[in-house]
């Protein structure tokens, strides 16, 4: 007990001097940080649930699509000037997007531990980093070489990760995503088997082509090209065999192929279906709430 022989004045005085909030000041405080909190929901819920994500993903398509037309030569050495400005512009948007994203957030901190928020972050950064790197290149009076000019390239095309960012809007997507996730054991045991099925046929195959004159079955790896889109059933047809018994065993890794991917498909289906269902009934009532703080800010 602090000071018990102290009146009750003293006792607020004293209470005060070692930092411990009267229990009608502890009110206030808790009813203003559960009206911030309020706040940040309401703030989230406009940009998941509202126009607002319309407008989103309608900034991401217009800049998807300058990234398209930019690389039609015609188009990208007319219209420069235009693109520049809407990148510009798009990014400017995204950062403010972003940014209040990471303001309204239980735990900044934990924002930038998240896959989607991290595709978001660099999926904004390529005009910042193209602006950085010309401006470092112009002051150091570094010549344009055709590697440099690769690299701006690149940093350019890696725009089209905003694609990405529109399936944070969708809410059938997101629970596809998370669908597939939740479903990684049949998908791996769709895998092992095609892998152990490519594995087998290119070695039996390799065996049975390798003595052949002018084959493309040099290898257990080359064989392996052949192997994978006749097990998958795509079939590029670049590389056939051609002896009796290789052609036999790429009849059995036809049949095979069909026999392991309609088996484990059926499974990983099965999964699937199941996550789905879950998904969209959680995603339903999230999506309630999100509406009723919208309603009520």
């Amino acid at each position: 007990p602090l000071a018990p022989h102290l009146s009750s004045p003293a006792r607020y005085v004293a209470l005060e001097e070692v930092g411990t909030p009267p229990l009608k000041d502890g009110k206030k405080e808790g009813a203003a940080d559960q009206k911030n909190i309020g706040f940040r929901e309401f703030l989230r819920a406009v940009f998941e649930d509202s126009p607002v994500q319309y407008l989103v993903v309608g900034v991401i398509l217009i800049s998807t699509g300058c990234v398209i037309a930019e690389s039609v030569p015609e188009l990208g050495r007319v219209h420069i000037v235009q693109f520049q400005v809407a990148e510009k512009a798009v990014t400017s948007f995204f950062t403010a997007e972003i940014t209040i994203r990471i303001l309204t957030a239980s735990k900044p901190c934990a924002y930038f531990f998240s896959l989607p928020n991290l595709i978001d972050i660099v999926a904004t950064l390529p005009w910042y980093i193209d602006f950085l790197l010309r401006h470092v290149a112009v002051a150091a009076r570094t010549h344009f070489d055709e590697d440099l000019a690769d690299a701006f390239q690149l940093i350019r095309l890696m725009r089209v990760l905003r694609l990405i960012k529109a399936a944070r809007h969708s809410s059938v997507i997101t629970t596809v995503f998370e669908s597939i996730r939740g479903s990684l054991e049949g998908l791996s045991t769709l895998l092992a088997f095609v892998c152990m099925g490519t594995v087998f046929a290119a070695t039996l195959v390799f065996f049975l082509e390798r003595k052949e004159p002018d084959t493309l079955f040099v290898s257990i790896p080359a064989a392996v090209w052949w192997a994978l889109p006749t097990v998958t059933g795509v079939g590029y047809g670049d590389m056939v065999p051609h002896t009796f018994a290789g052609k036999l065993a790429g009849s059995c890794t036809m049949v095979g192929g069909v026999l392991i991917t309609s088996l484990t498909v059926a499974i990983t289906t099965h999964s699937f279906i199941d996550h789905f269902q879950r998904n969209i009934q959680r995603m339903k009532v999230e999506k309630r709430r999100r509406e009723a703080l919208t309603r009520s800010p």
